[in-house]
């Protein structure tokens, strides 16, 4: 039943894919009533970096760190175990779960930015605990990674590093695109 089940979820990946348009619109449409003005202009402005930041976060995974990691891995299994590395549902779940994950640490800009327009955190907060950030990031990257190597944790420290860095580029234009607004 493995190659069926195998065939169920990819179909149900690429299905959940197909109708996203759909139900983004559906969810927008339901909760939009909800929101205030603000709220709404703060959805619209960010609905296309949410979707490029994530496809680019599903990409690197898939070109960069799965195609490192996959032969790494099975190297390193080889010796250990007479049978094959992964099973075909346990292979599918993790490159699955794997992506996903990709994606979504790709939406720290995201929610930096929401976070500050909201008037949540500001700009010097984010400036203020890079360091703190840095150090969950790396953590973050060594949990995310199967292997001990080292190599793949930098493949997605380094990204995320440069996200939180143009995250908070991005929240402190904004804000002095506002002061400048003000003064106006």
């Amino acid at each position: 039943w493995e190659a069926v089940v195998v065939q169920f979820k990819a179909a149900l990946f690429l299905a959940a894919v197909a109708i996203s348009p759909i139900t983004t619109y559906e969810f927008w449409a339901f909760v939009r009533p909800a929101l205030k003005p603000k709220e709404r202009r703060l959805l619209v402005r960010i609905s296309t970096p949410v979707v490029l930041l994530f496809l680019a976060g599903v990409a690197m995974s898939f070109l960069v760190v799965l195609p490192f990691t996959i032969p790494f891995l099975s190297d390193i299994a080889g010796g250990l175990v007479d049978e094959p590395f992964f099973q075909l549902q346990e292979f599918l779940d993790f490159v699955l779960l794997f992506s996903l994950a990709f994606g979504l640490s790709f939406e720290l800009p995201v929610l930096m930015y929401g976070l500050s327009f909201l008037g949540i955190v500001s700009p010097e907060f984010w400036a203020r605990n890079w360091r703190y950030a840095a150090i969950a990031i790396f953590v973050f990257g060594a949990f995310i990674t199967p292997d001990g190597s080292g190599i793949t944790m930098m493949l997605v420290s380094g990204p995320m590093l440069a996200l939180y860095a143009g995250g908070y580029g991005a929240t402190r234009l904004r804000t002095r695109r506002r002061e400048r607004a003000k003064t106006s």
